[in-house]
Formats: structure tokens, C-alpha cells, sequence
């Protein structure tokens, strides 16, 4: 960049430019000739550009969860106040284009986002989930399972023993 120029390496193609006191969110360039995908990216625009939720739903299908009690207790912890403004705008962005719309539930569901420490505070919050739900129904469904196990183990040693005596 020292030269002002942007080379493609593939085409050999140079550019000479001018420094900007603006920043571009990305720089993009089609060249018809040198690209065998252009054909397609115009067949299959939509894959390219945002998608919009203005179109109506052409199936009856709704997703509904009914839940009961209280759901997994996490505790609240503030964020810092640029993720919490990018969080909200987020938010109210998915709340514009319908994605999402607001709850009926007088209970809240955290918010994940990425932390410093990462992975330790992920797991820790789904680790709770899954002693919560899955615990429970896994153990009954092992337990049965183990129960059969341990039938075969016996007559298979009792079936042993006889062999060998």
C-alpha cells in the first residue's frame, strides 16, 4: 500500500488511488471477463443480497413451545455498554423484520454472547440446562437400559459357569 495502488495478482491488474478519510466496510470488484462465476451470481442473486421478511408464509405451520415451571436460573450479569448497545440494536433490528416479536412469558432467557473467557462461561450456563432437562429424562431411559444389561450380565455368567464346571 505504500505505492497507492491495489494489485490483483491474479489478473495483474493495477490501480492507482487516492487515501480516504472514510472507511469502507469492504472493497469489491467484478471483472466479467476474468470471472467464470459471474454468470451465476446473477441467476442466483437472492443468495448475495440481505434477506427481506416482507414476504407472506405459504405453509400452516407454527412453532410453538409449550413449557412448564420456571426455566433454568441464570444470573443476570450486566454487559459493557458498547455490547449492550449492540445487542439492543440488534435486537430491535430482528423486531423490525419480524424474525423475532416480543414474548408473552413472564420469564427472560439470557442473552449469549461471546465473553472474554469464552468457552468456560458458555459451558457453564448449557452444563445447568442440560443437569435441568436432559438429566432427568436420560437417567430414566440408562437406568431401564442398564437394568437389561445387567439381566444379561448375570445369566451370561451363570451360562459361563456352567460351561467351565
Amino acid at each position: 500500500m505504500s505505492s497507492l495502488s491495489l494489485e490483483d495478482k491474479t489478473t495483474n491488474i493495477t490501480r492507482k488511488g487516492i487515501t480516504s478519510i472514510y472507511t469502507s466496510t469492504c472493497i469489491s470488484a467484478t471483472i466479467p471477463e476474468a470471472n467464470g462465476m459471474q454468470h451465476l451470481l446473477q441467476k442466483y442473486s437472492q443468495i448475495t443480497t440481505p434477506f427481506q421478511y416482507t414476504e407472506t408464509v405459504r405453509h400452516n405451520a407454527e412453532h410453538h413451545i409449550d413449557t412448564t415451571g420456571p426455566p433454568t436460573h441464570s444470573s443476570p450479569r450486566r454487559l459493557k455498554p458498547d455490547k449492550y448497545k449492540l445487542a439492543k440494536d440488534e435486537f430491535q433490528h430482528m423486531l423490525d423484520l419480524g424474525i423475532i416479536r416480543p414474548s408473552s412469558s413472564p420469564y427472560s432467557s439470557p442473552l449469549h454472547m461471546r465473553s472474554s473467557d469464552g468457552l468456560k462461561y458458555y459451558l457453564s450456563i448449557y452444563l445447568s440446562i442440560y443437569l435441568s432437562i436432559y438429566l432427568s429424562i436420560y437417567l430414566s431411559i440408562y437406568a431401564w437400559c442398564m437394568r437389561g444389561w445387567l439381566y444379561r450380565l448375570a445369566w451370561g455368567e451363570m451360562i459361563i459357569s456352567i460351561y467351565l464346571s
